[in-house]
């Protein structure tokens, strides 16, 4: 239907471009909305707590600013009372005149006690003013004849200042609980009585929190030894202090609340859960007057009242620009999948060799355009590409044909193993070539020059490739063609070393052995042109190394002097020559084969026949290579004289 929605129109194609962007941005964010909401979360909390540590602080504040002003109110008053009843000749009628007026201006004030020392017992009797009606104070006798010994009393009376004291039960007054200011008389420089003036605890509870607090917070008071004199729970009240409470629970942090509480500290702290406060904050701040504590008990639900409606609106608004960031990636893939898919189907035919397909760009899209050029020129480009290739493939192949031709060649060139029963029955060979590559520069050679005289040589040209193998094919065939005249190996090979330098080829630098065996006597004449050791086997089993050379590679410099070493060998004797590729195989470590393992090798083989000696040494250096490439040809001859 024209003009429905596009997404109506398109199944869904889970290996898409519009797909994997959609489910790639989804992925996203995802991580995005994770990490930014645990983010938020921390910051919004701290934000709360900090705010709601600031809101409770002032709350705090101006409690104990109400309390403060409530008792500053009694304490002034107290003075003032002081003063007008030891500094005036005052009659009862007045005094209670006086205490009335006070009370009319000072609603906390409960009642009045002025009561003598011991000593002054008869000047006037203990006298209590009550609160009556219309807050004209009543005068009655205090009936407490131990009120020497009460907390109230002892606190003026023996420190001599003026002191708040714990709250108690006024059973001889009030009949309440109360909180006393004592004040002593002091007449001529002594103690002649003592002034109290009462708040009743209830009291205490006309100071109230906002109302939006009410119903998660609640506000408490302790003495100034921790004593509860305020809380919601009656029961707490000069029953409990908080240090009971942090025993009873068990709980450290409240015992160190409390300390701080008594020492004068403000602060705000959380409750642990198994706290009588149960997880609770509670903020708290001590009254300047009476070192009590004012403290405010709060749920977490009130600190952090605001945070699921913050976050809520963090997830409302991530969710729709979600949704919006969607809906756009999805259209515009789709806007950019089209030509692409045109890409894809013109890229088929031109992989299918149809090179006349021609793209043509979206317009509005350079990227598009871009992409759909750079095709068209590469669609041109490998039609001269594969003209190219199908050339170089043609002429790759004639010169593989051509190296395959030069590797068969070389191997024709090389003894078989299976060739030594045609030479004599008096020796025997065994010889093992192992190019790095198609063909190689190493060689081992062995032929009958007469009836009694074999020849024998391994040789290693310095390189590799068809240039190596062709200058050993001249080798090979040089020495071949001279030693039947010469016989004499310093001799053939000084020929042959002429040679090479007469025609400057471009690899000419051999290392060669060449040996000559006279088969009846077992004289062996040898000549060592800068190659390796060549190990002689005796029947017994020792190993005799020869590492003298006669003279350096041969191919360098013209007219060397080259000598040719002359010894015998017995029947049963065994002849080991070998190229470098041997000792310098290299294992995944780089270390070398060595002449040591070589030796090493062939001291556990000296009573096996000439193929076993050759095929282990062959093994032993295989696996010492492990998996590593062969850097150089390998290249191993064995000879037994049978006499």
């Amino acid at each position: 239907m024209k003009g429905s929605f596009p997404m109506a129109q398109i199944k869904i194609n889970r290996s898409s471009f519009a797909y994997s962007m959609i489910w790639h941005t989804i992925r996203i964010m995802i991580i995005i909305f994770a990490v930014s909401l645990i983010a938020f979360y921390i910051i919004i909390s701290e934000i709360l707590l900090r705010n709601s540590q600031n809101y409770l602080e002032t709350e705090v504040s101006e409690r104990v600013a109400q309390f403060e002003n409530k008792l500053s109110t009694i304490e002034m008053s107290g003075r003032v009372l002081r003063t007008y009843v030891v500094g005036t000749d005052i009659q009862k009628e007045q005094l209670i005149a006086y205490i009335s007026s006070m009370m009319q201006h000072n609603p906390d004030l409960s009642s009045v006690c002025i009561v003598p020392v011991p000593e002054l017992m008869g000047a006037y009797n203990p006298t209590i003013f009550e609160r009556g009606d219309k807050d004209k104070a009543l005068a009655m006798p205090l009936n407490d004849e131990d009120y020497i010994y009460r907390d109230w009393y002892q606190l003026a009376y023996l420190m001599n200042v003026a002191q708040w004291s714990e709250p108690w039960f006024d059973a001889f007054g009030t009949k309440q609980l109360v909180c006393s200011f004592s004040l002593p008389l002091r007449m001529e420089e002594r103690i002649t009585g003592v002034l109290r003036l009462d708040i009743a605890v209830k009291d205490l509870k006309d100071i109230d929190l906002p109302q939006k607090m009410t119903d998660q917070s609640y506000s408490m008071i302790l003495s100034d030894v921790g004593t509860i004199i305020k809380h919601p729970a009656d029961s707490l009240i000069m029953n409990y202090s908080i240090f009971n409470l942090a025993v009873e629970y068990e709980d450290d942090n409240l015992k160190s609340v409390g300390r701080n509480m008594i020492e004068g500290e403000r602060g705000m702290d959380k409750m642990a859960k198994h706290s009588y406060f149960a997880g609770q904050w509670i903020s708290y701040a001590q009254l300047p007057s009476n070192k009590w504590t004012f403290a405010i008990v709060t749920d977490s639900s009130f600190i952090f009242a605001d945070r699921k409606r913050l976050l809520f609106t963090i997830v409302f608004v991530f969710s729709i620009a979600f949704a919006l960031t969607l809906l756009t990636i999805y259209l515009r893939t789709l806007r950019i999948s089209r030509p692409l898919k045109s890409v894809a189907a013109n890229a088929a035919r031109i992989g299918e060799g149809d090179f006349d397909a021609v793209l043509s760009g979206s317009g509005d899209i350079f990227e598009i355009d871009q992409l759909f050029t750079a095709i068209n020129k590469m669609k041109n480009s490998l039609k001269g590409y594969i003209a190219n290739l199908r050339q170089v493939s043609m002429e790759k192949e004639r010169i593989q044909a051509e190296v395959e031709f030069a590797s068969q060649v070389q191997l024709s060139l090389v003894p078989h193993n299976r060739s030594q029963v045609s030479l004599s029955e008096q020796i025997s060979f065994y010889g093992m070539l192992n190019p790095a590559g198609a063909v190689g520069g190493d060689l081992y050679d062995y032929f009958m020059i007469d009836d009694d005289h074999c020849c024998f040589a391994i040789a290693d040209v310095v390189d590799k490739g068809i240039v190596a193998a062709m200058t050993m094919t001249i080798a090979s065939t040089h020495i071949r063609t001279t030693a039947d005249s010469l016989k004499d190996t310093s001799q053939i090979l000084a020929s042959l070393n002429d040679f090479l330098c007469s025609k400057n080829l471009e690899s000419t630098l051999i290392t060669i052995i060449l040996a000559m065996i006279h088969l009846k006597t077992g004289e062996v004449s040898v000549s060592n042109c800068g190659h390796l050791p060549w190990y002689q086997i005796k029947k017994d089993g020792s190993i005799i190394k020869h590492d003298q050379t006669d003279s350096t590679a041969l191919g360098v410099f013209r007219d060397i002097v080259i000598e040719q070493k002359v010894l015998r060998i017995e029947a049963g004797d065994k002849l080991v020559l070998m190229t470098d590729g041997v000792t310098e195989t290299m294992n995944d470590r780089g270390d070398f084969y060595t002449t040591k393992r070589v030796e090493d090798t062939l001291s556990t083989v000296t009573e096996e026949n000439i193929e076993t000696i050759a095929e282990t040494l062959y093994e032993r250096v295989e696996q010492f290579s492990g998996s590593g490439i062969p850097r150089d040809d390998l290249t191993l001859l064995v000879v037994e004289y049978k006499g």
